[in-house]
């Protein structure tokens, strides 16, 4: 089955050219690129990568809870941490280790619309990524995730920072 993954910025589909990966059936890059979504190559499935601080990665101590109960602590959790109301946010937990939790969140309306457009463009994603998970050091080490635009660091310390093109002083 083939892939095509979507690097898609907060500015998407604002400006409507993103940078994509096309993987092949047999699991190796087939192509790669930068254009509108009129360019795109043909693939049987699409996932997308949410760039930069559309999501943010938190922790918190969360109690052993019944599935049904475990959306409502989280937003108890992290509502002191977020910016904008919980009910706002989709909050999904990205490892647990005993009652340490590590959430990802992002806000719904974003979500939302860029799903709605993908599935307009027939590209309906199958699994969604954020960029700020893509690469965790190991407990004592850390990582610089360095682009053109933007960098990413991820210490020992709690949690990753996103950085961007403004951020000229690092």
């Amino acid at each position: 089955m083939s892939l095509l993954r979507l690097y898609l910025t907060e500015n998407w589909p604002i400006e409507p050219a993103c940078d994509w990966v096309q993987i092949g059936p047999d699991g190796r890059l087939a192509a790669e690129g930068r254009s509108e979504p009129r360019h795109w190559p043909a693939a049987e499935r699409t996932e997308i990568v949410l760039a930069g601080a559309q999501c943010v990665l938190l922790a918190a101590r969360l109690p052993r809870a019944a599935r049904r109960e475990q959306d409502r602590l989280l937003r108890f959790a992290f509502e002191d941490q977020l910016i904008q109301d919980p009910e706002s946010q989709h909050i999904v937990i990205a490892d647990q280790h005993g009652e340490d939790v590590h959430a990802l969140v992002v806000a719904r309306d974003r979500l939302r619309a860029l799903i709605a457009q993908l599935e307009a463009l027939g590209r309906k994603p199958a699994r969604i990524w954020a960029e700020i998970e893509a690469c965790r050091p190991a407990a004592e080490g850390c990582v610089l995730l360095r682009k053109t635009k933007n960098s990413q660091h991820y210490g020992a310390a709690a949690l990753p920072v996103a950085l961007d093109s403004a951020d000229r002083e690092v």
